[in-house]
């Protein structure tokens, strides 16, 4: 597809360009379905979002599929229809804050980004406090976020 193709696409359809590309592990819409997340649990507050970034890596290399991740509703509240950052998942796919949450999603990934959870694969806000938290230690507490192994 031409890039004149891909621009048109996009000017009709923002979501055009969230195509499925072979590996389906690493897709777009994959990286971008996590990069929204991230946007919807931090509101692209850079330590947090590195953070929550660090984990979805970790997730990754305890042989978690980035698509099962970005589905995971017990273990991101976005993602839950009730809840009130829900409605951030909608964030515009050009907005500098997606694209900074899907650049520092990109480096942790990579591991270019250094994992300040201490290998975390859990997380809750500090103003929840879920029954899960109560019967395992806190490994890191960053900006708004405790995170958990």
């Amino acid at each position: 597809m031409t890039q004149a193709l891909t621009a048109a696409r996009t000017a009709l359809n923002p979501a055009a360009h969230l195509t499925v590309e072979d590996n389906q592990d690493l897709s777009r819409r994959t990286l971008y379905r996590l990069a929204r997340i991230i946007y919807a649990e931090t509101h692209a507050v850079l330590p947090d979002a590195e953070a929550l970034a660090s984990m979805i890596a970790n997730l990754r290399r305890a042989n978690s599929a980035l698509e099962d991740i970005s589905e995971d509703a017990d273990l991101f509240e976005c993602l839950n229809k009730k809840s009130e950052r829900h409605a951030d998942l909608l964030i515009r796919y050009d907005s500098r804050e997606l694209q900074m949450c899907l650049r520092t999603l990109s480096r942790a990934l990579s591991g270019v980004l250094k994992d300040s959870t201490r290998g975390a694969v859990r997380f809750h806000r500090a103003q929840l406090l879920p029954d899960w938290a109560t019967s395992v230690g806190s490994v890191s507490e960053i900006g708004n976020l405790h995170f958990y192994i």
